[in-house]
C-alpha cells in the first residue's frame, strides 16, 4: 500500500525553523497581518458578535484569547472556533489553489501557541506545516469539471481540517507516528463537501461559521490523538483513501510533490478587497478605471465584465440580502466601491445591503464573453497564472472605456510586500484598533522569529 500519509507525517513532524527560507518566514508574516486586519475589521459585522457569544456562553478554561472579543479567553479550540468564523466573515482573508487557509492555520496558531506557550518561531513553523500539508492534500483529490458540473460538491470545507490540525498538531510536538494518527483523527471530522452556499440565488453565511468549525476541529484531532487511540493511519492510502470521499479522481503525485524543496504557501493569494476571489480583478480593474477617468454612480450607464461566472451575477437584491451574498456579487462589491472606494466592513452595513441606489445601479451591470465555472479560473491558478477580468464601461457621454487585468493585487505575481501590508493592516483596522496597538501588532509579527512568546500578540486582537 501507498505510504503517503506516513511521508506527509514525517515531513510535518520534522519541519525545523531552520529548514524555512526567507520567503516562505515573510509570507506568513504577510498572511498574518492579513488575517488579523480582516478580522478586527469584522468586529461590527453581527455574526463576529454571534460567534463571540457562542464562546462566551460554553465558558471553560480560558487558555487564548478571542479576537475582537474585548478580554474575552476560551479554551484553545473555542477560541480558534471564533477566531476561524471571524476571519472569514469579510471575505478578505486570501485564497490558496484550493480555499482559504489563512482563516484555518492563522486562529490555530495562535490559539494554540497562545495557549501553550510557544514562540513566533514555533508559530511561523507551525503555520507553514499545516498549509503545505493542506495544500498537496488538497491538491491530490481535486474532482474533475465533469463531476462538478453533475451536481456534486467542492471540498473547499473538506480538506481545510487537515489545515488546522497539522498546525496545532506541530505546535504540541507530534512525532511521525502522532501525526498520522492525527490525519486519521481529521479524517474523521471532515466536513461534507458543500455546494449550497453560493447556489440559486439566496446563499448562507454558515459558510462562514465552516471555516471555525474547522479550526476547532481541527485542535479536537490533536487532543484526541493526546488522549489515545489505535489503528488511523493510512488516511490518504489505498483505493478507499479519503479521495474516494471527496471526488472522483486522485492524483497520488500531488502528496508528495517538491515536498521539502519548494513552499507552495508562497503561491498562496492575499485579498485586495472583501470580496470573493474572483472578483478581485474586476474590482482592480474598476479602480483603474475610476483613477483614470473619474468614474462615478452618476456618470455611467452601463458596466460589462467578462467572463461570466453565472453564480457572481445572480441578482443580489432577490436574495436574502446577507453580507455572503452581497460578497459573492459582482454588481454589489463593484457598486459598493463605486458608492466609497475605501474598503471595510461598512460595504456590508445595514444601509448598504438594503440601499436603493446600491439597488438601481446593480441593474445596470451585465456579463460577456465566455461562460466558465470557478474551477476553470482555479485551473488557471493552479498552472501558476490567472484569469483575465475585463470590465467595460459605457460612460453617460458616450465613450467606452475598458481595462482588462490578471494579476490582482495580492496575486504571487503582483504580492503584497511587507511594508505593503502593514500599509494594509493600518488601513484596514484604522478604527477598529488603536494607533499604539496597531504599530505593536505589526512590530510583533513583522519580527515573529524574534517573539519569545505569543502571549503579547494574541492579547492585542482582543479589540
Amino acid at each position: 500500500m501507498d505510504q503517503h500519509t506516513k511521508a506527509l507525517a514525517a515531513y510535518a513532524a520534522g519541519l525545523k525553523f531552520e529548514d524555512l527560507d526567507e520567503a516562505a518566514i515573510e509570507k506568513v508574516k504577510v498572511m498574518t497581518l492579513h488575517t488579523l486586519a480582516a478580522s478586527l475589521a469584522a468586529e461590527p459585522i453581527p455574526q463576529t458578535q454571534a460567534a463571540i457569544g457562542m464562546v462566551r456562553r460554553k465558558g471553560g478554561v480560558p487558555e487564548s484569547t478571542v479576537w475582537c472579543g474585548k478580554g474575552l479567553k476560551a479554551p484553545m479550540d473555542e477560541a480558534a472556533f471564533a477566531n476561524g468564523t471571524i476571519a472569514d466573515i469579510l471575505d478578505w482573508e486570501d485564497c490558496s489553489w484550493i480555499g482559504h487557509p489563512s482563516a484555518g492555520s492563522i486562529p490555530t496558531g495562535l490559539a494554540v501557541g497562545e495557549a501553550l506557550g510557544k514562540t513566533g518561531r514555533d508559530y511561523l513553523t507551525a503555520v507553514v506545516a499545516g498549509l503545505e500539508v493542506y495544500l498537496r492534500i488538497g491538491m491530490a483529490i481535486q474532482p474533475t469539471r465533469e463531476y462538478l458540473i453533475d451536481g456534486h460538491g467542492w471540498g473547499l470545507v473538506s480538506w481545510q481540517i487537515f489545515n488546522s490540525a497539522v498546525t496545532a498538531g506541530r505546535l504540541k510536538g507530534f512525532d511521525t507516528d502522532q501525526m498520522q494518527q492525527l490525519l486519521g483523527a481529521a479524517y474523521h471530522q471532515t466536513l461534507c463537501t458543500v455546494n449550497k452556499h453560493h447556489a440559486g440565488g439566496a446563499k448562507s453565511d454558515i459558510y462562514h461559521y465552516v471555516h471555525g468549525f474547522n479550526a476547532r476541529n481541527g485542535i479536537n484531532a490533536a487532543l484526541w490523538v493526546e488522549a489515545g487511540f489505535f489503528n488511523a493511519k493510512d488516511t490518504l492510502d489505498g483505493p478507499g483513501g479519503l479521495w474516494k470521499q471527496l471526488s472522483d479522481t486522485e492524483d497520488p503525485e500531488w502528496y508528495e510533490k517538491d515536498l521539502g524543496t519548494r513552499f507552495y504557501i508562497t503561491e498562496v493569494l492575499q485579498k485586495h478587497w472583501p470580496a470573493n476571489m474572483w472578483i478581485q480583478g474586476p474590482l482592480d480593474a474598476l479602480a483603474e478605471l475610476r483613477a483614470e477617468y473619474g468614474l462615478t454612480m452618476d456618470n455611467i450607464e452601463k458596466i460589462r465584465v467578462s467572463p461570466i461566472l453565472e453564480f457572481l451575477f445572480e441578482d443580489y437584491f432577490a436574495s436574502t440580502r446577507g453580507p455572503l451574498d452581497a460578497q459573492f456579487s459582482i454588481p454589489f462589491c463593484l457598486s459598493a466601491y463605486l458608492k466609497d472606494p475605501h474598503p471595510g466592513p461598512h460595504w456590508f452595513s445595514e444601509e448598504n445591503l438594503n440601499d436603493p441606489q446600491i439597488a438601481a445601479f446593480c441593474r445596470r451591470f451585465e456579463g460577456f464573453g465566455p461562460t466558465v465555472i470557478a474551477q476553470d479560473n482555479f485551473r488557471i491558478y493552479m498552472a501558476g497564472s490567472f484569469p483575465d477580468a475585463t470590465v467595460e464601461v459605457t460612460m453617460t457621454d458616450g465613450r467606452v472605456v475598458s481595462r482588462t487585468v490578471r494579476f490582482p493585487k495580492g496575486h504571487p505575481k503582483n504580492p503584497y510586500t511587507l511594508a505593503e501590508e502593514q500599509e494594509h493592516f493600518r488601513m484596514a483596522t484604522k478604527g477598529f484598533v488603536t494607533p499604539e496597538h496597531q504599530e505593536r501588532i505589526i512590530e510583533l509579527v513583522s519580527n515573529l522569529e524574534q517573539l519569545d512568546s505569543l502571549a503579547e500578540l494574541a492579547a492585542l486582537t482582543a479589540n
